[in-house]
């Protein structure tokens, strides 16, 4: 946490710098001011958590600096020391919006008491912002909003872009798949408050069912900002590392550093679509975007892997007849491809997955071979499974989970593990039965909810969002716009007027 000091005491700021420097913390002092105006140049410069201000400076005293600082630097907290216990002064400073207002001389017990309640009140302000981005960021990624929507000063349309996508396979059913990932992510998201700097936000979200993005935009000017964005994708590796088992396989993609969020967008949309390039060239590792691009050019190898993660995909599902087809469309994809060349290493990574994903050992030996290998497992796997049904109406119990939770947060891999499918499975078949995606169907439900609140009841716009499942106001208001085309509080004047004009 940075700290500026302003005081027109050399002593008290030398006290000040000494009491902090003791304290058993990693607060950092990034400069000291003798008066008002030093004091904002170094808030610029800065941006830091948290000033420590005298209440009386030359030329302009510290109840001006406050209120001219909260401008320079939106984010930081404020600590008044005054010398003088005039009841005035505090209501002045709380008026201002200040965390702490200590006397002179200060004691070391009360002013570290101070800077340890504005620290986690600071950290709880930046996590709630950081939620708030994550939302607008998600939206934008699944069609709901768009870039030419945000100010133009928004991070989204000036911030440098880049993210970790993973994807993940395991032995595992498709509700114990769920629960790694979610243990997985969990980790990941309780890290993210410890990143947090001024000019960076931290995102991690799920792109189809089975690949996640832990994502990161930043200031470019912001070199601190960039550094902690550095240390949350190695903490991020990190964590897929310590989940790789013979349970899970993490595959790690690192995309590149954009400089506008359409290139950022391109990049996540390059890594789907060569999703399954992983069985034949190396998972349970991490690639750089630069690496998986130029795996794109080899088209035929990209499809047998793609190929390979729909039969995986029809096993672990339960879907026999898919399970058959597939396999024949790998059949007619070797005998099309007689000049397919496979290394030893590419045979080596299928023979990995097949045995990670399908549970079974495909032999040494030709194409043939593991094709004869693949359909006696499919058929060993039916006759011990036969009295188990495949899934039916899956979108309609779907749907009616989302009408009972749509309050809730949920999501879909979430309703994939309530169901025992894969989410991958259910968002291809929901978007068939539907014609649109999981999110934007839980979206305009929760928007037509809300719609019904605001024309039935009295509840604040608030207390709406937070009934159909938004706990920011601010995104639920956004969504409202980007969708109906006018605010909560006038579709309800206006719609409730329409309601009452008589003859």
């Amino acid at each position: 946490m940075k700290i500026v000091i302003a005081d027109d005491e050399p002593l008290v700021r030398v006290s000040l710098n000494s009491m902090i420097q003791e304290m058993e913390t990693s607060w950092e002092i990034v400069g000291e001011a003798a008066q008002g105006e030093e004091m904002l140049e170094l808030l610029a410069q800065h941006q830091p958590e948290v000033a420590i201000v005298d209440i009386r400076m030359p030329k302009l005293d510290g109840l001006e600096a406050i209120r001219r600082g909260k401008a320079v630097s939106p984010r930081t907290r404020w600590i008044i020391l005054s010398g003088f216990s005039d009841f005035q002064y505090a209501q002045q400073a709380l008026r201002l919006g200040v965390d702490e207002y200590l006397l002179k001389p200060v004691v070391p017990d009360e002013l570290e008491k101070a800077l340890h309640s504005v620290s986690i009140q600071n950290r709880e302000y930046a996590y709630l912002l950081n939620c708030q981005f994550e939302n607008r960021l998600i939206s934008l990624i699944h069609g709901l909003t768009s870039p030419a929507a945000e100010p133009e000063d928004s991070l989204l349309r000036t911030g440098h872009f880049q993210a970790f996508v993973f994807s993940f396979d395991s032995p595992r059913d498709a509700r114990g798949l769920e629960a790694l990932k979610c243990a997985f992510i969990d980790d990941l998201r309780r890290s993210v408050p410890h990143y947090l700097v001024h000019g960076l936000h931290l995102a991690v979200f799920t792109l189809t069912g089975n690949e996640y993005v832990a994502a990161a935009v930043w200031r470019p000017e912001r070199r601190e900002a960039r550094q902690s964005a550095r240390s949350f994708f190695h903490r991020a590796e990190e964590t897929a590392i310590q989940y790789r088992s013979g349970e899970l396989a993490v595959t790690a993609v690192l995309s590149g550093e954009c400089d506008r969020c359409d290139r950022f967008l391109e990049h996540l949309r390059e890594i789907q679509d060569c999703a399954g390039f992983h069985i034949v060239f190396g998972m349970n590792r991490t690639w750089t975007f630069e690496r998986v691009r130029g795996l794109a050019e080899q088209d035929e190898r990209l499809k047998l892997g793609r190929l390979l993660l729909q039969l995986a995909s029809d096993y672990r599902n339960r879907l026999y007849l898919n399970y058959q087809h597939t396999l024949e469309e790998i059949r007619n994809h070797l005998a099309g491809q007689p000049g397919l060349v496979l290394t030893e290493e590419m045979r080596r990574h299928i023979r990995d997955y097949a045995k990670l994903a399908l549970d079974v050992s495909l032999p040494d030996g030709d194409w043939g071979a593991w094709i004869r290998r693949l359909n006696e497992w499919g058929e060993q796997w039916l006759r011990q499974h036969a009295d188990a049904a495949e899934p039916q109406d899956l979108v309609d119990q779907m749907l009616r989970y989302i009408d009972r939770h749509y309050m809730k947060n949920i999501g879909l891999n979430q309703i994939a593990g309530e169901l025992n499918v894969t989410p991958s499975y259910l968002s291809a078949l929901f978007h068939k039965k539907t014609g649109t995606t999981f999110i934007k169907y839980l979206t305009r439900l929760r928007i037509l909810k809300a719609k019904e609140l605001l024309l039935g009841t009295n509840l604040q716009i608030r207390q709406i969002a937070e009934q159909v499942g938004y706990h920011s106001t601010r995104y639920f208001t956004r969504l409202f716009v980007d969708m109906v085309g006018e605010y909560p509080s006038d579709f309800r004047k206006k719609t409730r007027g329409e309601e009452h004009v008589g003859p």
